[in-house]
This record gives C-alpha cells, structure tokens and sequence, in this order.
C-alpha cells in the first residue's frame, strides 16, 4: 500500500509559512510554500507524514489536503501475452557494436531473444552480459554477438518475449559509462507501463539516503558512496551536468544539438528511470516551472531572492534571501538556537545573554552583530560586528550560430568502375555518436545548424548506386567557432588567514579550450570600523584552477570573482570571504596628559584606543613593559597586560630614565612593531647613606673619619653633615661640609673632629649625604669611636722604582689605619749581600720622615750602593708609638762593563750573501749570570723581537732605540777569547734561551751591528749595548758573486 497526497491550492505567506512532506518519518519529498500552489506526492511504503511550519506573523487562507491508500498492481496480472514482442522503426547504428539495456518481467518458463535485423548482414542476435532481480523485474543487459552495418539505415531491433505474464518495462540503449540512454520510440509499449514503476516512482536502491548525498542521490552502503540522480555527479552529487551532459563525472553528452537531454529518458541499475535534469513529463518534453529544478524537476529551488532557479543545476539566478548560502540557497547560515535574553538594564544600557552554543543553520559563527530598534519605529540601528568570546552583551544607548560545411566528394557520376550515383550520404560523426542525411545526386554541400560551439566533428561523405554504398570520401575534421566561456563552476575559498585567501574553482562545462582565468577581488566592508577599506582591491590571471591572494587587509569581507576567457570572456562568478583576524598593526594614541601621576619609586601613565580599534578583529586589551637604557642596551623591568588605558609601576629607582612600551591587543597576540612610547623620569628622592665609614685615626681630643659616596646619590652630590656626641648625652655637635675629597685617599670623603671631645671617652659619629635636588639630608651611618691614640696599621704597597746599579727609590702609602696623629715614617735599610763579597756589608742609619700632611704617596731616594748586592727595606709609621713595618728585598743590578766592544765587520763571505764578523769578549763581568746577544740592526722598520721576559724585552728596546733582531747567544763560558761568525745565512728561525733567533739573507741597504751583555743578579737585570758604524750591502755584490 502506497499513500498519495493531494493538495489542489496552497496560499502561505512565501517568507515563512511552509507544507514539508516526508516520506515515511523523516525522508522529505516535498516542501511548498506562498500562493497559487499545488502538491501532488506519492510515498513509497504505506506511512507518509505532513508537516506545517509557520512563523505566526501573518494570516492567509492556509491548504486543504485529501490522501489516499492504494495498492500496488500485482505482477501476475497478464499484460503481454505469450509470444508477443517489440519491433522499433529504423534505427541509425553508430557503431559496429551495440550495447541494449532492457527492463522487463518473465515467468520461470518463459524466456527473451533480441535480434537486429539488417538487409545487409540478416540477423544478429544478442547476448546477455549481466542481469539483476529488483521486486520482481529483470534489469539486463545485451550485446551483439557479431559485427553491425553502420552503414544499413534500415536496420530494426525485435525483443520477443514467450510466456503468459510477460512485461517489458523500458528498453535503452547502454552507454560508456553505466547510465542507459531512452533512444528508441515508445509507442508501441507505452500502454504496457506498469502503474508501479512510473517515473515518479523510485526503485529500492541498496543502501539508504543520507543528508550527504544531494539533489535526491542515495547512498550505496555497498560502494561507500552516492548514486546520484541523472544530471549530477561526484562522492557527493554536489556536480551539476548542465542541460547536455549525464553520467559519471558529467562525461557523457546527450546530444549534438541545443535540445540537449530533452526528450531523453534515462534509467539506473540501482536507480530509478527519470528525465534529465530540468525535464519532466511522460516524454521528458516538458521544462520545469518556475521554483523546481533536477531530474524530473522533483527538486525545489532553495530562498532564491527572485524565487526561482536555474533548471539544472538549482543555483539560483540572483542573490538569496538574506541568511541563506548560496549558489543553492538551501542553508541558512548559522542563528541562535535560542532567543537573547535581557539581564540588566539602566536608564542608558542593557545587558543581553545570548547563548551561541549548538546554533542552528550551517556552518560555525564566529562573529555576531546586535540589531534593534525604539517600539513603533521600522528603522533598525545595528552595532558593529564583534567576536564571539562572552555570553553578555552590553548596549549602550546615545549615541547560435549556424555552420555550413561544403564538401567537394570527387567521386565521378559516371565511370567504368563504378555504377551510377544515385545519391550521397553525408555522415556527421560527434564522438561516439553519428548522424547521417541522404542528398540528392544534384546537390554537393550541405549544412549543420545549432551545433556546440568550440567542438570537433568528423565529416565523411558515400556515394549510393543502385547496388549500394561506394567507399566513403577519408573522413576530415572541422571544429565550430567557440562562443563565450560559462561560469566556472564551485568557486571555493580553500583557506585563509589575516593577510591571505586561497580559492579554488572547477572549468566551466560545454566550452572550448580555455586560455585562462581572471581574478578579480575587492574589499566591501570592514567589520569594526565606519573607515573605507581604500585600495584594497586586485586583479590576476591564471592558467590554473587556483589562485592565493596576498597583502589583504585583516578582518574584512572581501569579494572575489572568477571569469574564464578564451576569445572573449565568460560571465563571473562570485563569493564571499572574511580574512581572519591578526594582531594590530596600529599602536595606540598617546593622551595629551601621558603621566597621571609620579613619585620617586612610582607612576602611573594612560594613553588612548588606537584609530579603528577593531580593524584587526576584535580589542582584548593592551600589553606594556616598563624598561630602561643600560649599556647592554634595552632591558625590561616589568610587564603584563591589562583591558583598562592605563596602569601603574611601582618599586622604581628615583631619578632614572624609563619608557613605557603599549601595545594594542587582539585573541592574536600583540605587534612588536606598533608600539605607543611613553618616557618619563622617576622623581628625586634623598640620597642613599654613605658607604664604608670607618675612624681611621684618634687622638685624646681628636676623631678622623672617612667614607665613600652613597651607591645611589639620586642627583648631584651637594654636601655631607657629619655630627658627634657622647654616648648617654644629648648634646650633639654637627658640620655641614663640602664634597672635597681626602688628600690621602682621592676616592674618599674625610673629615677630622677636633671640638668638643675629652680624652678616653666614647662618641657615636654619623654622615648623612645631600644632593641639590631635595633639600633635606639622607639617611645616617653610625659608628663609634674612643678618644685614646694607639699604634698606626703598617704603611701600605712599599714599591721600589728608578734603581741602577748605585741607587733606587722606594715608595710607601699611608697605613690604612692612623689608629692616632701620624708623626713620621721611620726607614730602615739594610746590606746583607753582594756580588762581591769584599763589599759585604755596610750599615745604614735608620732614617725619621716627619709627616706634615696626608699624602696618597711617601717617597724616599737611597744612594750609595753597592752593585750586584742585596738589601732588605723597612718601612713603618709612628703615631704616640711605632707600629708594624712592611719590607722588602731589593737587588741592586750588576756595574756596567768597561770594555764591552761592538762587533768588528770583516768582509763578506765567500758565497757572497752573509758578512764575516768578529767578536770579542769582556774581562770584567760583575755576575755570575751573564749572556752575550749578537743583533743586527736592518734598514726600515721591523716588528720587536720576541723576547721571554717583558722586562728584558723593555730594557733591551731602550738600549737599542732602533728595530733590530737576534742572530745569537753566546755565555761568558761560550766567548772566552775572539771568534768570528756570519750573519745573511738565511738560517731559520730556533729558539734560544733568551727569545727566538733568526738570520734572514740580506737585503741592499745599510746595516749595523751590536753586541748586548744581559747580566743578571736575584731579580735585577741590566743590559749594556756597544753597536758598529753603518756598512753597506749592495746588489753589485750580488751580481759579482753570480758572474
């Protein structure tokens, strides 16, 4: 039993009152809506289910219905009798093979032949390939067992079926691709059409219908993907063919003319038998009305704003109504599944709940934009566009051609070899598919009208005798002029973010070859900001079927349209895009009064919104950092974020330099290249206290103290305050003084107290610092003292400077505690080595130095001494008693010798690059460590020799006073008595106990030579030096050696 609904006249209001008919529960067949309507459905089982759905805002006459339970014929009611058949009209064939696709009904005793019958070849019967059982009907398939005669025109097709009940429901040709193709006339099994298998009727399929499988497709549970409805194609039937195409991937072309898939039935295996795609009616004659599209126009059009679509594919031909997606306008974008909800309001505000969770429609909001309007007012006043991230809303209230094809055949009318023509066949082949047309014998050109534009054809033409078909012409190729590009097809936005969008699209259908696309995009509207989005816009071409757009602006809509163009360009096609969100490349504004408010440790500064503060997406906050300049460069002392236009810092150094860096905020994070600087300086405050105070000298009516400058003096020093008094009295006693350093100690502050005091009591000294900023006095450093003098620290760095071999000088500091008055320095000297020790040893008096003043540096000159000898050196201070000494070892160097002889030039050598030397050595040598250096002195400059010891390497450069290096070394052991050597050897470089030595060849110049005596005793080390006059090394010499 089947249910049949009928409603004669519908008259809703078109925006939202609506009848939706499902079939069973939950399938929808059907949905209609507005005036002057009418609904005829049939469900497949026995339940049906009716729903309106209204929005109670207007009233109208509404619908009556009637339905009806019928049921379905039973197969075994005879409709052909046994031995009854099907013969077709002539048929055109295309191909040597012939595939036939039948559906029919048999009993278990009858059976089915199919045969063509052709005056040329006879009978040729067909073989069955594949069958299925679907509710009692066969669906097979036959092909012909041997070769057909394309070129019999009188070819006819019988099926003869025997048996009582026999039915045969449709008969099709098969096409490549799987979908069977109604080609022969049906008036001779028409009435035989079975009430249950109309073409309003669907057969099972095997699977079910899912909500992914568009246009009416089902899914096959089996294969894992939809079976589509004959005009649409791909995993989701998401492809419309067009008015010309069918099958899979819309490859197969229904015909070669502009009637398209009119008057063309098409059947399924696992499908139902319907028109094509925009076609309905017994005969798929009919186009469908306005407001239904697809296959039997069972499809209607979505909320197309001009309330119809285009037949094939159901895109509509404008915009949608406001809310739906287009091109098919079926879903609505996502709205709140509840309504808002109003929690708190005052005189000027109210605050709205809107829960945005699980809404309804497609797709996932991440914007809202708030509308509303005064109570008797039609306008609408909406807010600015905001991200979804609270459930609380504030409000605040104020503010075709024909082509002729001649053909010259060549055949001769009358010939030896060939019978008379009677006439030609002319054959147009178009793919898989030919058609052919009989001229008479007069006539020699023929023309094809309303054929596809940019498209192949092959053209053959055959002379006709009284005995048949002479050998055709060779077949020639002509391609009909192209016409404009369609749209492209599923124009997509792939992906996208703050700065870029990638689309995508598909060619269009029915064209030629396509040069190429072009791009266009332009920015319509900003989301936040009332500014225009200026220039943002572009063009682009391209050979792809994709395209990036670069250097948009964030968080705005733009448009994007996509033509293709060959020799002239095809209409756009448009969609919509929002860039995403980025963080702010603006900073924000700085206020006319930047610092609210500052102290010495604290501030607090405020600034403005950026321009436009939502142009990146919406405003979360704003993040700062306080910093400073150092030599490293700029350092961060604090940071965070905050949602208000200003903040506070506190713990901050007093008179210091800072800036406060802001940035504007979005859910992306912040832009180190958009900041709002704001410097300032923290106040002055009182200078931290002195460091380091200490007494360092006493006396009965006497306390000397001394310290170093605050770490932190917040400005300019200005003075010191230093006050006393006795421990247990009140009484105390101050001096503001001078910031003068000591004259002992240059990095120190001293003063001495001389009032006030009595002998052998204890006071408490304190120093507080003042700098010219703040008038008032820093904190105080405290420390005790006792009127009662002692002996003095030992003097500091004893150094012994400017020694010969006779004499030096000694330098001491002051002790670091005078522990009393500082009255002199006593120095003691004393001899207790000598080189010779005949000389050994002579006494010295000790000496006094008073002292007169404090000094950074005592210095005394000792004379009189002997060479290569030892002293020990003694210094110590006296306040009321001596205190400890400090010493030192002293040697005095060797005397200097007395007939030290530079070296003696003797001639150059026999292989005439190196010069003969003699040297001599000395008979008085005042150590028992000396060694002998032979030194060249070369014309121009060389680097110093490198030596071991730096003191060495000094004294032997003050000596010389000229560049020089070290041939050898000799000991006093090596040079008892006169020997030559040469120089200009050319020997590397060695080592020698000393430095390194080296003997280069000579270059022309003038040269000198020396003899060096190092002598050394303990740690005292002289140098004396005797050098030769110039002598000249010529490059004649060199020629004279080599002649």
């Amino acid at each position: 039993v089947v249910e049949k609904l009928d409603i004669p006249s519908i008259n809703t209001e078109k925006c939202c009152d609506q009848v939706i008919v499902f079939d069973g529960v939950s399938k929808e067949i059907a949905r209609v809506r507005g005036e002057g309507k009418s609904l005829n459905v049939v469900s497949t089982g026995n339940i049906m289910t009716v729903m309106f759905v209204s929005d109670y805002s207007n009233v109208k006459t509404g619908f009556r219905a009637t339905y009806l339970a019928e049921s379905i014929p039973d197969l075994s009611v005879p409709e052909l009798q046994s031995e009854s058949g099907v013969i077709t009209s002539s048929l055109n064939i295309s191909q040597p093979s012939l595939c036939m696709s039948l559906i029919y009904s048999l009993p278990s005793s009858g059976s089915l032949n199919i045969y063509a019958d052709q005056s040329t070849a006879g009978k040729i019967y067909f073989r069955q390939t594949h069958t299925n059982l679907i509710n009692g009907w066969r669906i097979s398939r036959y092909v012909s067992n041997s070769t057909l005669d394309i070129r019999d025109d009188s070819t006819k097709l019988s099926i003869h079926l025997e048996g009582r009940k026999s039915k045969i429901f449709s008969i099709a040709e098969c096409s490549t691709d799987g979908d069977d193709v109604y080609v022969f006339p049906g008036r001779y099994w028409e009435g035989y059409l079975p009430k249950n298998l109309t073409s309003k009727t669907r057969l099972r399929v095997s699977g079910e219908t899912v909500s992914n499988c568009n246009h009416g497709g089902a899914y096959d549970k089996i294969a894992k993907t939809c079976v589509c409805p004959t005009g649409f194609a791909g995993p989701t039937c998401t492809e419309a063919c067009g008015p010309n195409h069918f099958g899979l991937n819309c490859s197969g072309t229904c015909s070669s003319f502009q009637d398209g898939c009119k008057n063309i039935i098409f059947c399924n295996i696992t499908h139902n038998c319907s028109c094509a795609a925009g076609f309905t009616g017994n005969k798929c004659e009919k186009e469908c009305e306005p407001g239904t599209y697809g296959a039997n126009c069972q499809n209607l059009c979505g909320k197309c704003k001009e309330g119809s679509c285009n037949k094939y594919t159901g895109e509509c031909d404008d915009l949608c109504e406001e809310g739906y997606y287009p091109p098919l306008c079926q879903h609505q974008y996502a709205f709140l599944s509840q309504a808002p909800s109003i929690k708190e309001r005052s005189f000027n505000s109210v605050v709205i709940s809107a829960n945005f969770q699980n809404p309804k429609g497609m797709g996932i909001p991440h914007l809202y934009e708030v509308q509303f309007k005064k109570i008797g007012s039609s306008e609408w006043n909406k807010t600015s566009v905001q991200e979804i991230n609270s459930r609380l809303i504030v409000l605040h209230f104020c503010r075709n051609d024909i082509y002729v094809i001649n053909n010259n055949l060549g055949y001769p009318v009358y010939s030896d070899k060939w019978c008379p023509v009677d006439s030609f066949q002319i054959i147009l082949q178009d793919q898989w598919k030919t058609y052919s047309q009989e001229l008479p014998i007069i006539v020699n050109y023929t023309a094809y009208s309303a054929l596809l534009p940019s498209r192949q054809y092959i053209v053959r033409a055959c002379a006709k005798t009284i005995h048949g078909y002479a050998p055709c012409s060779k077949p020639f190729g002509v391609t009909t002029e192209g016409k404009v590009p369609g749209k492209v097809r599923h124009l997509t936005v792939n992906s996208r973010n703050g700065r870029n969008i990638q689309i995508s699209w598909k060619r269009p259908l029915f064209t030629g070859s396509i040069k190429g696309y072009r791009i266009q995009y332009q920015c319509v509207k900003r989301f936040i900001c009332e500014e225009s989005c200026g220039n943002s816009s572009g063009s682009l071409e391209t050979k792809e079927h994709s395209a990036n757009l670069y250097n948009l602006l964030p968080h705005v809509q733009y448009k994007i349209r996509v033509a293709a163009y060959s020799s002239s360009q095809g209409p756009f096609t448009s969609v919509f895009a929002t860039t995403k969100t980025t963080s702010p490349d603006v900073s924000p504004i700085a206020s006319n009064q930047p610092i609210v408010s500052k102290s010495n440790t604290t501030v607090i500064v405020q600034w403005l919104p950026p321009p436009c503060p939502g142009r990146n997406g919406q405003l979360t906050g704003y993040h700062f950092s306080l910093t400073s300049e150092t030599e490293k460069g700029t350092t961060i002392l604090q940071n965070g974020t905050t949602k208000d236009l200003q903040t506070s810092f506190t713990s901050l150094t007093p008179m210091t330099q800072y800036q406060v860096f802001v940035y504007a905020m979005t859910s992306h994070g912040w832009n180190t290249d958009f900041k709002l600087v704001i410097p300032f300086s923290s106040s002055a405050t009182v200078p931290d206290t002195v460091q380091n105070l200490e007494v360092y000298k006493r006396g009965r009516r006497m306390i000397g103290i001394r310290w170093a400058k605050p770490k932190r003096v917040y400005g300019t020093l200005e003075s010191f305050t230093v006050a006393h008094h006795q421990k247990g009295s009140e009484d105390t006693f101050s001096h503001t003084m001078s910031p003068n350093a000591c004259s002992g100690w240059p990095h120190l502050y001293c003063y001495t107290i001389n009032k006030y005091l009595q002998p052998d009591k204890q006071y408490i000294v304190s120093v507080t610092a003042r700098n010219h900023e703040i008038d008032e006095d820093g904190m105080a450093s405290e420390i005790n003292a006792v009127t009662r003098e002692n002996a003095p620290d030992a003097p500091a760095s004893l150094t012994i400077r400017r020694s010969t071999s006779t004499s030096f000088e000694m330098e001491w500091e002051l002790p670091n505690l005078f522990n009393g008055e500082l009255r002199s320095f006593l120095v003691n000297i004393e001899h207790i080595d000598s080189f010779n020790e005949t000389e050994c040893c002579e006494y010295f008096p000790v000496q006094e130095l008073p002292v007169r003043e404090e000094s950074p540096i005592y210095n005394l000159e000792v004379t009189g001494l002997n060479p290569a000898s030892t002293y020990i050196v003694s210094v110590s201070a006296k306040t009321i008693t001596m205190g400890p000494s400090i010493n030192a070892t002293y040697h005095t160097s060797p005397l200097a010798p007395t007939d030290l002889k530079s070296p003696e030039v003797i001639g150059m050598a026999e292989d005439g690059h190196s010069y003969v030397l003699k040297i001599k050595p000395i008979h008085m040598i005042s150590s028992t460590n000396s060694t002998y250096l032979l030194l060249v002195l070369p014309p121009g400059e060389l680097s110093p020799p490198v030596i071991w010891e730096r003191e060495l390497l000094g004294k032997l450069i003050q000596a010389v006073n000229a560049s020089f290096y070290i041939v050898s070394e000799f000991t006093s052991v090596e040079l008892v008595s006169a020997q030559e050597t040469e120089i200009g050897t050319g020997r590397t470089v060695t080592n020698g106990t000393l430095g390194q030595l080296m003997d280069p060849k000579l270059t022309p110049g003038y040269y000198r030579v020396g003899l060096a005596l190092v002598q050394r005793y303990g740690h005292a080390i002289s140098v004396d030096l005797a050098t030769s006059n110039r002598f000249e090394f010529r490059a004649v010499d060199l020629e004279r050696v080599v002649s």
